[in-house]
């Protein structure tokens, strides 16, 4: 019987800890520097700040750099030359080097521009890139499909149950009637412990309601996966403790059949856990 019970621990011991990979490395070990352009003229301002990583070893950094130097070059050659001229009056950009805890470079780049009418014309990108081989990452390089499917229920759960949603300004948001989430069509970057999902105005929301954010901790996002495995999971333990009550005489034969099952349990939880959402 103790023997049981210590093996149950070392299990687990084994399940708790299976998820360690290691260091993870900090989007700090990457510097990321600023890039800026600043004027005002008779009929146009702008104030462009872009990031430009210092690392020249990887050419999806370097193509990054480029593209958002190119970014700024276009603004600024189609600057307003006379009132009303369709051109651009007003730009503006901002960047953010989100850290987080993921081993993941993730920069979040904020443009505001303005060629008249109501008001200005607001895009959000974000670009992640993996610490360890310095490549770009895609939706579809980061996570599996089954946590796609995942993260779009959670989201138009929250939107179906009209849940409070903050937009990036931390102002509540209202959804279109009809909103329905895709994670394809959202911004993704990672801050903190946290995976973060924006969505452009007009997605989901009206332009008065800005963007909205959804943000998820990877722990508690994880736990949450399958939850009828994990129910199932603790039902074997329980079956576990009554077979040896009911079956006393028999514990030699049932103990070692079901510390095989315990085992395999413990191994696929740890493997469910550490291997549904990343791709990578």
């Amino acid at each position: 019987m103790k023997k049981f019970f210590y093996i149950l621990a070392l299990s687990l011991a084994i399940f708790v800890t299976g998820c360690e990979k290691g260091t993870t490395l900090s989007s700090s070990s990457v510097e990321v520097v600023s890039s800026n352009s600043k004027n005002k003229g008779e009929f146009y301002s702008y104030d462009i700040n872009i990031p430009q990583i210092k690392d020249e070893t990887s050419e999806d950094f370097t193509y990054f750099n480029l593209t958002m130097q190119e970014n700024m070059r276009y603004i600024i050659e189609n600057l307003s030359g006379k009132k009303d001229d369709g051109g651009i009056q007003e730009a503006y950009i901002s960047f953010k080097n989100n850290e987080n805890s993921f081993g993941i470079l993730s920069i979040s780049i904020l443009t505001n521009i303005y060629t008249g009418g109501a008001h200005f014309i607001n895009s959000l990108e974000s670009y992640s890139f993996n610490l360890k081989d310095k490549t770009i990452l895609s939706l579809d390089k980061i996570f599996k499909d089954e946590a796609i499917e995942y993260f779009n229920m959670r989201i138009n759960d929250m939107i179906k149950n009209k849940d409070r949603v903050l937009n990036t300004q931390g102002a509540e948001v209202i959804f279109f009637d009809n909103a329905e989430a895709d994670i394809n069509n959202a911004i993704l970057s990672f801050e903190g412990d946290y995976i973060v999902f924006t969505f452009t105005e007009y997605d989901l929301t009206p332009y008065s309601s800005g963007m909205p954010v959804f943000k998820f901790n990877k722990k508690d996002s994880i736990s949450r996966i399958d939850k009828q495995r994990i129910i199932g999971f603790q039902f074997l333990i329980v079956c576990i403790f009554y077979s040896i009550k009911i079956h006393n005489r028999k514990i030699a034969i049932y103990h070692r059949y079901m510390m095989f099952r315990v085992h395999r349990s413990f191994s696929y939880c740890t493997n469910m856990f550490c291997q549904f959402f990343w791709q990578f």
